[in-house]
C-alpha cells in the first residue's frame, strides 16, 4: 500500500464461508489500536462492495471495492470527503 498516510504491507484477508464473507486485516504497530467494522456487503460477479468504520476517523463512512481476478485484485478505499480513492494492488498468498 501506499498512500500519503503509510506506505508499506498490509495483510488483508478475505474469507468466504459459505457465502457469508469475512474480513481480517493485519495492520503495521503503529495502527495496531485501531478497530474496523463493515456492513451493507454486496457482491456482483468478481466485485464485492462494502462500506466500514474505523475508529480513527469515526465520522467518516469508507467506501470499498474489492475486484478480483484470479490470484489478484484490486481493492479501492474512498470516502464522500476524500479527492480521490486510494488504490491497493493485491495478491492471493496461500497460508
Amino acid at each position: 500500500m501506499k498512500s500519503k498516510f503509510f506506505t508499506g504491507d498490509v495483510d488483508f484477508e478475505v474469507s468466504d464461508r459459505n457465502g457469508k464473507y469475512e474480513f481480517n486485516i493485519d495492520l503495521p504497530e503503529k495502527f495496531k489500536g485501531i478497530d474496523y467494522e463493515y456492513y451493507d456487503l454486496s457482491e456482483s460477479g468478481d466485485t464485492l462492495t462494502c462500506k466500514g468504520k474505523c475508529s480513527a476517523l469515526p465520522m467518516f463512512v469508507i467506501n470499498a471495492e474489492l475486484k478480483f481476478s484470479g490470484d489478484s485484485a484490486v481493492i479501492k478505499l474512498s470516502t464522500p470527503l476524500m479527492l480521490k480513492s486510494i488504490k491497493i494492488n493485491a495478491v492471493r498468498v496461500d497460508r
